[in-house]
């Protein structure tokens, strides 16, 4: 619930341009990074130009690979966000 939550007010901060919202939401959406939910932060961050928040969660991302590309969400993910499937596959490539 809480997380939803937290999703919309991300979304809402950037939509109405509310910079101190935006830089709570950022922070706690970072510190919330789990390889469970870290598909959705990356959508939302894409979604929401939240830069700082897009390069951690694909480093997350490309740290964790096996365990987020191998899951169903992904296979999901990558249908309905193909440009940000392409965009982990290189940063965990480059990362190698």
């Amino acid at each position: 619930m809480v997380k939803e939550h937290l999703y919309s007010l991300a979304v809402a901060a950037d939509k109405y341009d509310i910079a101190p919202l935006r830089k709570v939401c950022e922070h706690h959406l970072k510190e919330s990074l789990s390889t469970s939910n870290a598909l959705d932060i990356l959508e939302i961050s894409d979604r929401c130009s939240f830069q700082s928040l897009r390069d951690a969660t694909l480093d997350f991302i490309a740290t964790n690979y096996k365990d987020i590309t191998c899951s169903k969400r992904y296979n999901d993910f990558t249908i309905d966000n193909p440009h940000l499937a392409s965009t982990i596959t290189r940063a965990w490539a480059f990362r190698r």
